[in-house]
């Protein structure tokens, strides 16, 4: 991460992330990632708000931050259409730790017949499972 990026504002930044230079996304997300708590609620916005590149970016900064405040947009993320989306969104919930397995498992519950909700949550427990969390 440059200079110049750690200086921007999480706006600026979130705008870099949908630039068509693959280095622009990559300075931009990892400024984001560095500004950590202070960036979820854009990146959050902003994930929901968009499609495409941009949405993908956001997902992945926020799965780098691993706040809190992002589980339930990580949760809803578990069924996005694109695949790399609901596996970042998965890694996020691993990043976030054991305190998510209550709300996957109330949500669980209560919406087990979609097939990619089980699969990312099956993701989640397993990667618990592989480090010993639990």
């Amino acid at each position: 991460m440059n200079q110049e990026q750690s200086n921007k504002s999480s706006k600026e930044l979130i705008v870099a992330l949908g630039s068509a230079d693959g280095m622009i996304r990559h300075e931009s997300r990892q400024a984001l990632v560095h500004k950590g708590e202070k960036a979820v609620d854009d990146l959050i916005r902003v994930f929901k708000e968009n499609v495409g590149p941009l949405h993908f970016e956001a997902a992945k900064a926020l799965s780098q931050i691993g706040s809190p405040k992002a589980v339930q947009t990580f949760i809803e993320a578990l069924e996005d259409e694109e695949f790399i989306v609901r596996w970042v969104a998965a890694e996020g919930l691993c990043a976030i730790g054991v305190e998510v397995i209550n709300p996957l498992l109330n949500i669980l519950k209560h919406h087990s017949d979609t097939i990619l909700l089980r699969e990312g949550i099956h993701h989640v427990f397993y990667d618990f499972v592989s480090r010993k969390l639990v």
